[in-house]
């Protein structure tokens, strides 16, 4: 008998290659369209209309879910009072803390996210006129924190009735019948009634005509304006602790009086910053070319971005 012995084909030989079959494609789904009103496109729109349900209703309950969670876990127990630097103690000029933490009117347990830090901020500035600044932090998971910054009376108006106190950012701090001492007279066309606890370009102008009231209050601003923009030159120049008058009745002749001697004339707010430099050098250069503490009399640089002089009259 014959044996016959067969031996594998080695890999890799032609004879053991075999070609892979191409992957057979899903047959690709068509959408079809339905025609409007058939029950088949009726059917459609009841099956998408439930699923965006499900989808709303599933969006809803994560939303309830978080509101829940966050008013459950963070709740009230602290109330802190700090500087702006977060420095104790805190500075909060006539008002205690306690002053403060009871104008906030939030009570222990409140869910710390219901409060509002936005209008918490100008509750406290109207409740609390002389404060300058608060900004309303968040602490998690338990503290509100409240930084503020004391306001300092600056300058006074004159009305009909008594005086506005104001800082010097204009917010009226208080209105008076006495006249104060050591403050900056502000002379000004005002329209309103200064509002204590608001800013002066704040001021509100009540009556039939809202056209008019409109443009009282836009000068009102303007007048704002141009108060703090004069408030930044004098500080550059270091002066702003001398000044004992602005004069802005007349915006083409603004003038400023340095302790109750020599008047300034400015013109108009243009150039403000040649003029400024001007009246800088003139006021800390000593002997002939500055003016001394005996020296009474108008300095005027109303002109002088285009003569570049500055004209001196004693008087």
């Amino acid at each position: 008998m014959s044996h016959i012995s067969r031996n594998p084909a080695p890999s890799g030989s032609p004879t053991s290659a075999r070609p892979t079959p191409p992957p057979r494609r899903k047959p690709r789904r068509r959408r079809v369209s339905y025609p409007a009103g058939s029950p088949a496109a009726i059917k459609r729109m009841k099956r998408l209309r439930r699923r965006v349900m499900v989808l709303l209703v599933t969006l809803l309950l994560i939303l309830l879910a978080i509101v829940f969670s966050t008013d459950v876990i963070f709740k009230v127990e602290t109330l802190r009072i700090e500087n702006p630097d977060g420095s104790d103690p805190p500075n909060t000029g006539i008002y205690s803390q306690e002053d403060i933490a009871l104008a906030t009117e939030i009570t222990p347990g409140q869910a710390l996210f219901a409060v509002d830090g936005n209008k918490l901020e100008d509750k406290l500035l109207v409740a609390l006129p002389y404060l300058e600044e608060v900004e309303v932090k968040y602490s998690l998971p338990t503290t509100i924190v409240i930084q503020v910054t004391p306001a300092v009376e600056s300058l006074y108006i004159p009305l009909e009735e008594g005086y506005a106190i104001l800082s010097e950012t204009l917010r009226v701090l208080r209105i008076t019948d006495t006249l104060p001492d050591g403050l900056i007279e502000l002379q000004a066309t005002l329209g309103g009634e200064p509002q204590v606890g608001y800013s002066l370009d704040a001021t509100k102008v009540e009556g039939e005509d809202q056209e008019a009231n409109a443009e009282t209050e836009a000068q009102n601003q303007t007048l704002a304006q141009a108060l703090e923009t004069l408030s930044g030159y004098l500080h550059q120049e270091d002066l702003y602790t001398r000044v004992s008058r602005i004069d802005l009745r007349d915006m083409e002749n603004i003038t400023v009086t340095i302790s109750g001697r020599i008047t300034i004339e400015l013109g108009t707010l243009n150039n403000l910053d040649y003029k400024f430099q001007m009246v800088g050098t003139i006021f800390h250069s000593e002997g002939d070319d500055g003016l001394t503490e005996n020296d009474v009399g108008v300095l005027d640089v109303s002109n002088s971005p285009n003569t570049g002089k500055a004209y001196y009259t004693p008087q």
